[in-house]
C-alpha cells in the first residue's frame, strides 16, 4: 500500500492553484527572500550559528549560482543547537521585522519545522489556512543528532518515522476537504489521500500540535554533540534518507547565492547527489519541476524594495 504523498504536494496543477508565482510576481518574491535570506545569514555569521543552505536552495546555489529559476522558497539545514542560539538572536534582532514560528513557541503551528516570516508580506500556502502571520517564509530543517553506534541508531530512526507518519496523517484528517480538492482528478493521490485521511482519524484523540511536539521531542533525544552520524528527520527524504556523516556537514564549505557568501554543505556533491541523484546538474523537464500551490500573496511595501537577484535570468 503506498502512501506516499510526496510527489502529489511537488507536482499539483497550475489548474488547481489559485495564484500561479511566475514573471515578476515570482521575480520579486525571489528577491525578498534573497534580502531574508541575507539578513538570516548575517545574524548566524556574527554570533556563530552553524547552518547550510538545503534542499533546492542549495542546488540552486550550485547549479544557478542562486534560485532555481521557478523556484518561491529557501530552505536552510541548521543544527539543533544553532537554531537554538538563533531564537535567542531573533529575539534581539529580527523580531521587529520577522516572525519566527515553530511547534514549541508558536500557538496553533502544526508544521514540524521552523520558519522565519517577513512581517507585512503574504505568501498564503497550504499550511496556513486559518494562520493570520503567513509572510514570505524561509524553512529551517532541524539537523538533529544520531546515535554513532547502529542498533540504537536504527531504532532511534525506526521510531522516528513511525511518529512522522502519525503526525502526517494526523494532519491529513484535520484538512481533509482542503487536501482532497488539490488532487481532484489525480485517482492515485485522491486514493492515498484518503487513505492517510482514514488513519488519521484514528489518531484524532491528539491534536496535530501535540504529535508535532512528541515527532520533534523524539528526534532531539539524541545528546551527542560529536556522533558520527547527523540526519535532519523531517527532510524530504526522512530520517534514514537524510542520514549522513556529521563530517559531509561540517565543517562547511562556501558558494554563491544571489551575490551573498553563503554556507553549504562541506560535501555538497554528495548531499546533491543523495537527494536528486546523479544528474543533479541537469534542470529537470517543465512538467518534473515542483509547484507550490499559494492562495494569496501581497509583498507590500517590499515588492519593490529589493535589488535584483542573479540568476533570475536563467532557464
Amino acid at each position: 500500500m503506498n502512501l506516499s504523498t510526496v510527489d502529489a504536494f511537488k507536482n499539483i496543477s497550475a489548474a488547481n492553484n489559485p495564484i500561479e508565482l511566475n514573471g515578476e510576481r515570482l521575480g520579486s518574491l525571489q528577491r525578498v527572500l534573497t534580502r531574508m535570506l541575507g539578513d538570516l545569514n548575517e545574524v548566524c555569521e556574527r554570533h556563530g550559528i552553524a547552518y547550510t543552505l538545503g534542499g533546492g536552495t542549495c542546488l540552486g546555489a550550485v547549479r544557478h549560482h542562486g534560485f532555481i529559476p521557478w523556484d518561491d522558497d529557501v530552505d536552510i539545514n541548521m543544527t539543533r543547537e544553532g537554531y537554538s542560539r538563533f531564537v535567542k538572536a531573533y529575539e534581539s534582532e529580527l523580531k521587529d521585522r520577522y516572525w519566527l514560528h515553530d511547534c514549541n513557541r508558536t500557538s496553533g503551528y502544526e508544521l514540524a519545522f521552523p520558519r522565519l516570516r517577513l512581517r507585512g508580506t503574504i505568501v498564503r500556502s497550504r499550511e496556513d489556512y486559518q494562520f493570520a502571520e503567513c509572510g514570505a517564509y524561509i524553512d529551517i530543517f532541524i539537523i538533529d543528532n544520531a546515535p554513532s553506534s547502529a542498533l540504537p541508531r536504527n531504532a532511534h530512526g525506526f521510531v522516528s518515522m513511525v511518529l512522522g507518519f502519525a503526525y502526517s496523517c494526523r494532519r491529513f484528517a484535520a484538512h481533509a476537504a482542503d487536501y482532497l480538492s488539490l488532487v481532484e482528478g489525480d485517482a492515485a493521490a485522491t486514493s492515498a489521500f484518503k487513505k492517510k485521511i482514514i488513519i488519521g482519524k484514528l489518531l484524532s484523540f491528539r491534536s496535530v500540535e501535540a504529535w508535532t511536539r512528541t515527532w520533534d521531542r523524539w528526534n532531539s533525544r539524541c545528546h551527542d554533540e560529536s556522533s558520527s552520524h547527523v540526519t535532519v528527520p523531517v527532510g524530504r527524504k526522512h530520517y534514514f534518507g537524510e542520514l549522513r556523516l556529521r563530517s559531509d556537514y561540517f565543517p562547511v564549505s562556501h558558494g554563491s547565492f544571489g551575490g551573498l557568501t553563503v554556507p553549504l554543505p562541506k560535501n555538497t556533491d554528495s548531499y546533491m547527489r543523495s537527494l536528486y541523484g546523479e544528474d543533479y546538474m541537469i534542470p529537470p523537464s517543465e512538467g518534473d519541476r515542483e509547484k507550490h500551490v499559494v492562495y494569496e500573496f501581497d509583498l507590500g511595501d517590499y515588492s519593490a524594495d529589493c535589488d535584483p537577484c542573479p540568476g533570475r535570468g536563467e532557464g
